[in-house]
């Protein structure tokens, strides 16, 4: 969980308030079931992608970004998912 933290802040002293990060406990399967369709719906996913997310993501570890799963069993390095989210949502540092 240490390293999620590392993560997450990392997310946040990069970006500050452009972009929202949710941490959610995976036993929390009714939230986590609602944001990934949520958040596909939102981003235009497939129908596919959206599956996928939904039963690949179910795990103790993974990173979804715009209900896309990006990591599933380990957490990334922070540069891989700044980079992710650079390229997915045209955001700039703040």
């Amino acid at each position: 969980m240490e390293k999620m933290g590392v993560l997450y802040r990392g997310i946040k002293n990069h970006f500050g308030g452009k972009v929202v990060v949710e941490v959610i406990d995976p036993r929390n399967f009714i939230l986590l079931f609602v944001l990934i369709v949520r958040q596909g719906i939102k981003n235009q996913l497939s129908c596919r992608e959206i599956f996928h997310s939904l039963t690949k993501g179910f795990h103790t570890i993974a990173v979804f970004i715009n209900g896309k799963l990006v990591s599933i069993g380990k957490v990334p390095e922070l540069h891989e998912i700044l980079l992710f989210i650079e390229k997915e949502t045209e955001l700039t540092k703040r």
